[in-house]
């Protein structure tokens, strides 16, 4: 908990040993115990100190300089496959434990020589033999060891083929009915490179063919015709095709609805002609009351057999109709007459 009033420290055995405001203990010149005590409303907690003699290091004796007395080598233990080679290197120290500069440089050798080796760098150079080996760095007549493990190399594995992955260009096209397109594929790896190819191809549906060499043939109005290309090794990749209905236009700018008056003595529907895929008909009443919705998906006539969204017959009268092509942001208006 966040107390209001800071702890009162102290300890017992003083003044010769004494403790702050803050906690901090000083401890005084002699070894012995105490207690230093927290107190804060009337609550104390305690802790016991033990204060004991420190006898400081002995400095190096007069006129006795470093003397070369242990070398370390580094790695102490090694493992290396037959035929690889691993480094070691080895540094002094004196009688009192610190690293030296040394005169001469460390004489390397190896216990197991031949087969294996080392040169006096400390490169070592493992045989074709699995075993054991001790490697010694000797300078001034000391020595320091390490020992080697060798084994058996693992096979070295070729690395894996760059993945790959076909690109069919174009990646989507609209066609008219009868109209051919060519497609095209490449290879691309995972760094980005690319090489043309000739892969398989295929159509997903009946409405569109596609020739040994890519080129697709539209033959039915139909919406994301898929192409495909596969090449061995390579994911597949794909294109889409729209194949628009006879007379689909590229806008609505000619697009009218027929007969104008209809009656409903003629036997037949009013047709909205003219369109471009995806065009989109609203019909009102002069209430701006909307009758219903009619789409062209690719573009072909749309037939509309003069009923509302719930299949009631229309009442004679004048509606209007509104055409949009979300293509081209274009909207065509006209006028409906109707006589039952």
């Amino acid at each position: 908990m966040t107390l209001a009033t800071p702890f009162v420290w102290t300890n017992d055995n003083t003044p010769a040993n004494s403790i702050n405001s803050t906690g901090l203990y000083q401890a005084g010149s002699a070894p012995t115990t105490d207690v230093v005590r927290a107190t804060n409303q009337g609550i104390q907690g305690t802790a016991t100190v033990t204060i004991s003699s420190v006898t400081p290091p002995a400095p190096p004796p007069p006129n006795h300089p470093s003397v070369l007395t242990t070398i370390r080598i580094s790695p102490q233990s090694a493992t290396v496959g037959v035929n690889l080679q691993v480094q070691f290197s080895a540094i002094g120290y004196d009688q009192y434990g610190s690293s030296m500069t040394l005169s001469t440089p460390f004489v390397w050798s190896n216990t197991n020589n031949p087969p294996n080796s080392i040169d006096q760098t400390g490169l070592y150079q493992a045989g074709g033999n699995t075993g054991t080996d001790t490697v010694t760095a000797t300078n001034q007549g000391i020595q320091g060891t390490a020992s080697v493990t060798i084994t058996a190399t693992p096979p070295v594995n070729p690395p894996p083929p760059a993945l790959r992955h076909l690109v069919v260009s174009p990646s989507h096209a609209t066609m008219n009915m009868g109209d051919t397109l060519p497609f095209t594929a490449v290879s691309v790896d995972d760094l980005g490179n690319s090489i043309p190819v000739t892969p398989t191809w295929s159509v997903s549906s009946a409405d569109g063919s596609i020739s040994t060499l890519g080129v697709m043939t539209a033959l039915n109005p139909a919406q994301n015709v898929t192409i495909t290309a596969n090449l061995a090794n390579n994911t597949p990749g794909t294109a889409t095709v729209d194949i628009l209905a006879p007379g689909a236009m590229t806008d609505i700018s000619n697009a009218y609805a027929y007969p104008v008056p209809w009656k409903s003595n003629m036997g037949k529907p009013i047709t909205f002609t003219n369109l471009a895929s995806g065009a989109h008909i609203r019909v009102f009443t002069t209430n701006a009351q909307k009758v219903l919705d009619l789409y062209s998906s690719l573009g072909e006539p749309v037939n509309w057999n003069v009923t509302n969204m719930s299949g009631e017959r229309l009442a004679s009268g004048v509606y209007y109709y509104i055409i949009d092509d979300s293509a081209t942001s274009q909207t065509k208006k006209g006028k409906l007459v109707i006589i039952q």
